[in-house]
């Protein structure tokens, strides 16, 4: 009855790479990947060729659902991939599900009902904080689920719900730290270039998770990013701290 979560590959390949490898010696049930698989200057097509045909569960992300939109204002990153992306890539990002939910496990990518929207942090111009549990029990109302899921913030996270569920963030398997400037100036740091990605399974009746931290040639994704032009990437894949705005 264990589950791989992953989610916010963001094209790292040697990312990418290293955790399919560790979560095949472990031999998991299923595995679930939470979004943004493909927006970023690294390897978007060798990271779709790397999942295509896998047995994953997919769900789209913010930068899956920006992907599919026509050039407009987007940074330079996003609209040269979308011009770049292949036929077989547009369907397949388009097919993408918002939310998936089971008689035990509800899964999406920020929040049930945005995918832009961190589900476990607050974000004001004091900084990032882990909401109450209060607030994530009310964005749960009416949910029956025992086990939710998200991505989006690329913070790992296991927090348990007093009488309800156990709420998990997957983190990033390919972007450990990154810069924004909405809802207001942050940044999400995990605090290492680690692949990260949790287990969770069954244990007793009640679910068990653990955070996955994983090195990779990470080195090599952030000679990627910077042969892309984008120091910025660069920087946060090879710390895991994001002391550098977008450029």
């Amino acid at each position: 009855m264990k589950y791989a979560f992953i989610s916010d590959i963001h094209g790292n390949t040697p990312a990418l790479a290293a955790v399919l490898m560790d979560i095949e010696r472990r031999k998991v049930r299923a595995v679930w990947n939470l979004g943004d698989t493909l927006f970023g200057p690294l390897d978007p097509h060798g990271t779709f060729n790397r999942l295509n045909g896998k047995d994953i569960v997919h769900i789209r992300g913010n930068g899956d659902r920006e992907l599919s939109a026509p050039d407009d204002g987007a940074s330079t990153t996003m609209n040269n991939l979308r011009r770049n992306l292949s036929d077989e890539e547009r369907v397949w990002l388009k097919k993408l599900p918002a939310i998936i939910e089971t008689d035990e496990i509800l899964a999406f990518h920020g929040s049930p009902d945005s995918d832009e929207r961190y589900f476990l942090e607050s974000v004001s111009e004091s900084g990032v904080y882990i909401k109450s549990a209060g607030e994530i029990e009310e964005a749960l109302k009416n949910r029956k689920a025992s086990l939710v899921v998200c991505g989006h913030s690329h913070l790992p996270r296991i927090i348990q719900i007093p009488g309800g569920p156990l709420v998990i963030n997957a983190g990033s398997v390919g972007l450990p730290a990154y810069h924004d400037d909405l809802p207001a100036d942050h940044s999400m740091e995990s605090g290492s270039p680690h692949a990260k990605y949790v287990l969770a399974e069954k244990r007793n009746r009640q679910w068990a998770a653990e955070i996955i931290h994983l090195p990779y040639d990470w080195a090599k994704s952030a000679e990627m990013a910077m042969s892309a032009g984008r120091r910025d990437w660069a920087a946060w894949l090879a710390t895991g701290i994001a002391p550098v705005k977008p450029i």
